[in-house]
C-alpha cells in the first residue's frame, strides 16, 4: 500500500481582508503520485500551494507531510522535503546556469558553509539528466524562456526533495517547448521517485502529464480523481462556467477539453 505524503484536513484561509481563499479543503496525496490542480482563476489553487510549502502559516485546519504538521518544519527543514517551484523565477544579479543549479543545494548547507561532499555530483548529474550539458557557463538571465525552465527545473531537482510542488510550470512555453518539458519533467520525475503537486491552467497537458486531476471552484476541491474520472462535461462547465465538449485524444486516450466555439 501506497504511503500518503501529504494529508490536508479541512483547511481554510484568508488573507488580510478576510475573504476566504479556501474553504475546508481535504486532500490526499500518495508517494510517486502526479497530481494537477485546475481550476478558473481565482479559485484557490496557488494559495493551496504556498499553503502546502509553508510559505503561508497562518491558516486553519491541517497540513500534514509525511504525518507531521507543516507549522512545526523551520524553513531548512521544509526546504529538504519540499521543493516550491513559483511561475516565474527571475534572479537580480547575472549568475550563470551552473551557480543557479547549485542554489538548489543551499538548505543543506550550515551558515557560511558554501558547499558539501556530494554537492558538485548532484549538481554535474541534475544538469546531465536536463540535458544542460554545455550550458553551465551561461548567464541565465540570456537564455530562451524554454531553456530557463530547463535551468529552474534542475535546480529543484538538484534540491532532492520528496515533494515537488509546481505553479503553472509551462507558462509563458510556446507549444513545442510546454510538451517538451512536460514530457521531460514527467520521465524525470518518474525516475526519481518524486511526488508531485502542480497548478495547471492547460487543461489538456495536466489530463496528458498526470495521474490524478484535482478541481477547485470558489475555494473548494469539487470533484478530483483520474483524468477519465474527472473530465466530465458538467464538471468542467460548472468549474470553468463554461460550455465544452470532452473528447479522447486520438493517439493516447486522455481525455481532451474543446470549448464549444459559437
Amino acid at each position: 500500500m501506497k504511503e500518503d505524503v501529504l494529508n490536508v484536513e479541512n483547511l481554510s484561509y484568508s488573507y488580510v481582508n478576510g475573504v476566504k481563499v479556501l474553504k475546508n479543503v481535504n486532500l490526499k496525496i500518495y508517494e510517486k503520485e502526479l497530481v494537477g490542480i485546475i481550476g478558473p482563476n481565482g479559485s484557490g489553487k496557488t494559495t493551496l500551494l504556498k499553503c502546502i510549502a509553508g510559505v503561508l502559516r497562518n491558516y486553519e485546519g491541517k497540513i500534514q507531510i509525511f504525518k507531521r504538521e507543516v507549522k512545526t518544519f523551520n524553513r531548512k527543514e521544509v526546504a529538504k522535503i519540499i521543493t516550491f517551484v513559483s511561475q516565474s523565477f527571475s534572479p537580480a544579479f547575472d549568475f550563470t546556469v551552473k551557480e543557479i543549479v547549485q542554489m538548489g543545494r543551499i538548505p543543506y548547507h550550515k551558515l557560511f558553509q558554501s558547499s558539501i561532499i556530494g554537492d558538485q555530483k548532484i549538481v554535474d548529474d541534475t544538469i546531465l539528466a536536463l540535458d544542460l550539458k554545455g550550458f553551465e557557463n551561461r548567464v541565465f538571465n540570456n537564455l530562451s524562456e524554454g531553456e530557463k525552465r530547463r535551468v529552474v527545473f534542475a535546480k529543484a531537482l538538484a534540491q532532492d526533495t520528496s515533494i515537488l510542488l509546481l505553479d503553472e510550470p509551462f507558462a509563458h512555453l510556446d507549444i513545442n517547448y510546454s510538451y517538451e518539458m512536460a514530457r521531460l519533467i514527467q520521465s524525470k520525475v518518474k525516475e526519481y521517485g518524486k511526488t508531485v503537486l502542480g497548478v495547471f491552467h492547460n487543461l489538456n497537458m495536466a489530463s496528458l502529464f498526470c495521474d490524478k486531476i484535482v478541481v477547485m471552484s470558489d475555494g473548494k476541491i469539487i470533484a478530483e480523481g483520474t483524468p477519465e474520472e474527472v473530465y466530465k462535461e458538467d464538471i468542467i462547465n460548472r468549474a470553468f462556467k463554461t460550455n465544452c465538449t470532452i473528447i479522447s485524444h486520438p493517439k493516447v486516450s486522455k481525455p481532451q477539453v474543446l470549448i464549444n466555439w459559437s
